[in-house]
């Protein structure tokens, strides 16, 4: 008896370059069904191996590098004359860079511990025969690439703050901001009288607010010229921890207009 065999494998055995067949859906199949010649070629079946593939420069085996940064963009440090030293958060989980600082009365180590990296930075006592001004360092951050990032470091000497005798509010009231003579980079104030003093105070007809850099923020109630005019106020002003200066505030001339009054603006009392 012979055999007769099927039309599509007598076909192959004919044809010497036939692509495999599938018998039961009638279509070719190709040899690499990710449709690429390579396994891990553009298409095929491992997937794209170029910038954005698994093994890529962008992949998830290698994520994209991120530029170096100190925490929450920070780029100055403000010290007052004691010793002291701050811990510094960076967004670096690399360690391949170095950290240093052009003075010698400020030092900065890289901490190599935890991640992200942090650097821990130091300054010394700064002396009143040192000086009587703030002094500047720079802390640099660099790789074989150049610099990274930098951080600029004051650190302000003893304090020294010199007060106007008194400072006269006007009748209506309203915001005071009074600029302080100092040699520091900034200052504190809060209502307080000093103790034995000639003069009686009241402090109900003041606000104090945060300073601004050098300058106290004061506002005043507006005075009832109906009335006898209030007893003076008092605000202590200070830097670190000096011992605090007396600034002394009153009611001037109720004919005059907010205008002229030294540091006057027209905030009103809350």
């Amino acid at each position: 008896m012979k055999r007769i065999l099927p039309l599509a494998l007598l076909a192959c055995l004919l044809l010497p370059a036939c692509e495999p067949f599938d018998l039961e859906n009638n279509t070719e199949t190709p040899e690499n069904p990710g449709g690429s010649e390579v396994p891990g070629g553009p298409d095929g079946p491992d997937g794209p191996v170029g910038p954005e593939g698994p093994d890529g420069p962008d992949g998830p085996d290698n994520p994209p590098s991120v530029p170096f940064a100190f925490d929450e963009d920070l780029s100055s440090l403000l010290f007052g004359p004691a010793e002291e030293s701050v811990a510094v958060f960076t967004n670096s989980n690399e360690g391949d860079w170095t950290v240093s600082s052009d003075q010698t009365w400020c030092s900065v180590v890289k901490l190599m511990g935890e991640r992200p990296f942090k650097i821990f930075v130091s300054v010394e006592t700064y002396l009143e025969s040192e000086g009587t001004v703030p002094r500047h360092a720079t802390i640099t951050v660099q790789d074989d690439t150049g610099t990274l990032a930098t951080l600029a470091v004051t650190q302000d000497p003893v304090p020294e703050i010199t007060l106007p005798p008194v400072v006269l509010v006007p009748a209506s009231g309203g915001t005071m901001r009074i600029p302080i003579h100092t040699n520091v980079s900034k200052i504190g104030a809060y209502p307080g009288v000093p103790q034995y003093e000639e003069y009686d105070y009241d402090q109900s007809w003041i606000q104090v607010q945060d300073c601004e850099g050098t300058t106290v923020v004061v506002i005043a109630a507006p005075w009832d010229i109906s009335q006898p005019k209030p007893l003076p106020a008092c605000v202590r002003v200070y830097a670190y921890d000096s011992p605090a200066e007396h600034l002394r505030l009153e009611y001037g001339d109720p004919s005059l207009s907010g205008e002229d009054f030294p540091y006057f603006d027209e905030t009103p009392w809350d």
